[in-house]
């Protein structure tokens, strides 16, 4: 037994090698301030759910605009600093090692579905291209954000359709939903799974587990309404910015950032606009996914992109869970031109993060000015709307890209 541990360990050593490097190269990073607009608020949380419990944490007297699954989340590292009695400089810190844990885990999941399809030397080009990609680093270990955590079960959920383990899959969908709500980007692909694998039996696998994921999980904190009070919440949260884009380099970004949606671009409303063209894409890939097999990870990838470049109301983190799937895909296909794609999407991500970052923490809230750089910040200031067309074309390309995959790989 021990001569098969060490030989597990040895034949292993180099995915441990670089798990290690990333979690070490995230810890470094996380000693960075975080975004201080959600990591004090994740704080005040974490203290005020430990405070009044589950039952009495949302309060119309108190902001407390967030799903259920996090709150969770909070109240364990709560109990940490309760417990162990960090002072305030460590536990911001701490506040981050779900999202560190989560980047980790990703990284390892997208090795595994790689190595399932691909082999192992291409397996451990995806796993580099998560751990180390900077982008996925920055939003964990300096912005402090919980994105990494909710598209690790949205992959996880993904990883299980894609080997027909629905009741798996369904939950860890449900999961994703309780930690934001944006996870909705892949109802369509559970759509598309429905229609072409249609029974009641299917219907009932992928629906029902994630239904009562989120109903049981969500009892504890709506005693006046604990069926439809976490629906409620998910509308009222939708409701928190009308605005066109929330600095989000996409395609409302080309016209400039914080405009109310319901301002008229020639005859109808941003809003309006948006929901068009977001069907629209839909209706014309379900076209083509139709009559062929479908590629749950190629589909994903998709999902993604279309509910960050289309709809109104995107923040600029919303592209983040697009990355892996990317990744995946681009590997999978042994496309260099998807694989570059993702690579300068993923940069461009990164300067969208870095603006926010910058222009929230050290000039509206005037923090010391940690990662501000004279000159790029104000050129990224000065010209969000190129930089959004920018991105918006490199979204077509990509888009592009994946229709030639498709037609290329002509699977009945």
């Amino acid at each position: 037994m021990h001569t098969k541990i060490i030989r597990n360990i040895s034949k292993n050593l180099v995915l441990y090698y670089l798990l290690l490097s990333g979690f070490l190269l995230r810890l470094i990073f996380a000693n960075f301030p975080g975004f201080f607009v959600d990591t004090n608020t994740f704080f005040a949380w974490s203290i005020r759910v430990l405070e009044t419990g589950f039952g009495g944490f949302y309060s119309a007297d108190v902001w407390t605009s967030y799903t259920p699954g996090m709150i969770y989340v909070f109240y364990l590292l709560g109990m940490l600093k309760v417990i162990f009695l960090p002072n305030d400089a460590q536990y911001y810190i701490i506040l981050k090692l779900p999202s560190i844990f989560a980047d980790l885990v990703l990284s390892y999941f997208v090795y595994k579905q790689l190595l399932k399809t691909s082999g192992k030397h291409i397996a451990f080009y995806g796993l580099a291209f998560c751990l180390f990609n900077p982008v996925l680093i920055f939003n964990a270990s300096i912005w402090g954000a919980y994105d990494g955590l909710m598209t690790l079960f949205l992959f996880l959920s993904i990883y299980y359709l894609n080997q027909k383990k629905l009741i798996s899959s369904s939950i860890y969908l449900g999961l994703s939903l309780l930690i934001k709500p944006q996870a909705i980007a892949l109802a369509p692909v559970f759509g598309l799974y429905i229609l072409k694998n249609f029974s009641i039996k299917t219907v009932v696998k992928l629906a029902l587990p994630a239904l009562l994921t989120i109903i049981i999980l969500s009892v504890p904190y709506f005693p006046n309404s604990p069926i439809f009070g976490v629906f409620d919440l998910i509308i009222k949260m939708s409701q928190d910015y009308k605005a066109n884009s929330l600095f989000a380099y996409n395609t409302w970004g080309s016209f400039g950032f914080w405009i109310d949606d319901s301002t008229n671009l020639w005859f109808l409303p941003y809003r309006i606009w948006g929901i068009i063209l977001f069907g629209s894409f839909w209706i014309y890939f379900y076209l083509i996914f139709y009559k062929k097999k479908l590629d749950v990870f190629l589909f994903s990838s998709l999902a993604f992109l279309f509910f960050f470049f289309l709809p109104t109301r995107v923040h600029e983190r919303y592209l983040f869970s697009a990355i892996p799937f990317l990744i995946v895909t681009a590997l999978f296909y042994k496309s260099k031109m998807l694989l570059m794609l993702t690579a300068i999407l993923s940069f461009l991500h990164l300067i969208n993060l870095y603006f926010v970052y910058v222009y929230y923490n050290e000039f509206y809230l005037q923090t010391p000015k940690v990662l501000y750089i004279p000159g790029f910040y104000e050129f990224l200031e000065k010209d969000g709307k190129i930089l959004s067309i920018i991105s918006t074309l490199l979204f077509l390309l990509i888009t592009i890209t994946i229709t030639r995959i498709i037609i290329r790989h002509k699977h009945e």
